[in-house]
């Protein structure tokens, strides 16, 4: 009698496993043969910006896709690379389940400012140091950032840096972390309204209300630009506080040890 029970059990585990693979095998044969209808597209990221839509992301399926929604016919890989390349995106994930549906899910990049310059126009820069083109769309309220056609082309890898360069370093990243670290930062975010990088390559603030210039360090300095700007969060409230703010026309803390004033 165990010995029938025994066969009776491999049996049954047999005839489960026969069901499960040719349920298996029946569900891949049926959904080859689906045509993918229905879409769920989520579009997330940093909601404050609007440059990229589900309409946006459906016609790029159609791009890779080109009107073939055949199950087998779409490559989940194909429509992430894809997507993945094109501008404000900054991660997508794709998937297709049984019932014939295509999920796309799409994080836009954040712009961390804009970058002008005389003759180049602008560009958004994310907060990852990637170059982002303006949108014919949106217009992201960020903090603008300008410099000459040089500094412009150095920064954002339309020219590429050389001997005749007379900065040693000049990449997005400096100027990257120190925007995100006003961004974050309660007091510097409401005093400052714009960066720009002069002619010297000095990293220029200008406030929001009282003296019209601050000069914070030279480029080459921005990676230790925490040194500089304690000492001018220790002016503005010690000093400041009781001259008046706009007292002074330019505010030089670029020196070690020294702040310069110019009235």
């Amino acid at each position: 009698m165990e010995g029938t029970s025994k066969r009776t059990d491999v049996l049954l585990i047999g005839v489960i496993l026969l069901l499960l693979v040719l349920g298996g095998v029946f569900g891949w044969l049926r959904s080859e043969s689906t045509i993918l209808r229905d879409f769920d597209i989520t579009v997330g990221g940093d909601t404050r910006h609007e440059f990229v839509t589900a309409s946006d992301v459906r016609s790029f399926v159609d791009s890779v896709c080109g009107g073939s929604l055949g199950y087998g016919d779409v490559s989940v890989g194909a429509l992430e690379s894809y997507i993945s390349s094109r501008p404000y995106i900054d991660s997508v994930e794709v998937f297709k389940d049984l019932n014939g549906k295509l999920h796309l899910y799409v994080s836009q990049s954040r712009p961390l400012f804009r970058l002008f310059a005389p003759g180049c126009g602008s560009v958004y820069v994310n907060d990852r140091s990637i170059v982002m083109p303006l949108s014919g769309r949106y217009t992201a309220d960020v903090i603008p950032i300008t410099c000459d056609s040089l500094f412009f082309g150095l920064l954002t890898g339309e020219i590429k840096k050389d001997k005749k360069n007379s900065v040693n370093e000049v990449n997005l990243d400096n100027l990257v972390n120190f925007v995100n670290w006003v961004e974050r930062n309660s007091f510097w975010n409401n005093q400052i309204t714009q960066i720009n990088v002069n002619s010297r390559q000095e990293i220029e603030l200008i406030p929001r209300a009282g003296c019209s210039l601050i000069i914070l360090c030279d480029w080459e300095q921005l990676s230790d630009f925490k040194e500089s700007i304690d000492k001018l969060e220790v002016f503005y409230r010690r000093e400041l506080r009781q001259v008046g703010a706009d007292k002074y026309r330019i505010i030089n803390v670029k020196y070690k040890d020294l702040i310069v004033c110019t009235k």
